[in-house]
């Protein structure tokens, strides 16, 4: 019986230390913003700190200043296996996972905009083949939800110039420097680039930053 307890409450124990390491970035970042919110300016100091991974934090700060976003997670596809007695099995927390959509209600657009804390100034530090599909994957996994909608899909990176424009999909056997084949066969995924130090003084301030929200819905 004493076995039984124990294990209960270690299993609950991992399950909640599960969903707290989950946010611990963003609970790290909410800490540091109130720790300068109370200290900062009272004494000299040499405290340092920061975080181990902050894509986590990047795309929830992106998320937060722009305008129109919406939440359609729960709408899109899910994989489904088959079992060995023809049984279709879906595995709906393993589901498409968008880093931000925004919404143009009036126009009825969308942009799917994923959060990518790279410098991304050449090919050798830009999103590899996995991004670029699961993006595209996006794009027509959204087509299904709304068939008569404009849809547009961007990278946003860090930085104030960037030296990307697009990203595409083409043959590496037969194409050539004048001939890229199926460099139009997929839709491209547009490349933008904005001052982190904005995204996190507007986030502090709880603003929207309306121009690169409208900048992201815009046509190209």
């Amino acid at each position: 019986m004493e076995c039984g307890i124990r294990r209960h409450h270690l299993k609950a124990r991992c399950l909640s230390l599960d969903a707290y390491y989950s946010d611990r970035d963003i609970r790290l970042l909410k800490l540091l913003i109130q720790y300068l919110q109370a200290d900062s300016g009272k004494e000299s100091s040499t405290f340092i700190a920061g975080l181990e991974k902050f894509h986590f934090c990047w795309e929830h700060m992106l998320g937060k200043v722009l305008k129109c976003t919406v939440n359609l997670n729960s709408k899109l596809p899910a994989p489904a296996y088959i079992d060995i007695d023809g049984r279709v099995l879906t595995a709906n927390k393993k589901g498409m996972r968008t880093d931000i959509i925004l919404h143009d209600e009036h126009k009825n657009k969308y942009t799917i905009a994923d959060a990518k804390y790279y410098a991304a100034s050449n090919v050798g530090n830009a999103p590899g083949w996995g991004d670029i599909v699961k993006q595209l994957f996006y794009e027509k996994a959204l087509k299904t939800l709304d068939a008569d909608a404009s849809i547009k899909n961007v990278f946003v990176f860090p930085g104030i110039d960037g030296n990307l424009k697009e990203a595409r999909v083409r043959s590496r056997q037969k194409s050539t420097d004048e001939s890229h084949i199926f460099i139009n066969d997929f839709e491209p995924i547009y490349c933008y680039y904005t001052d982190p130090m904005l995204v996190i003084k507007n986030y502090l301030k709880g603003d929207k930053m309306t121009e690169l929200t409208n900048e992201l819905l815009r046509s190209v």
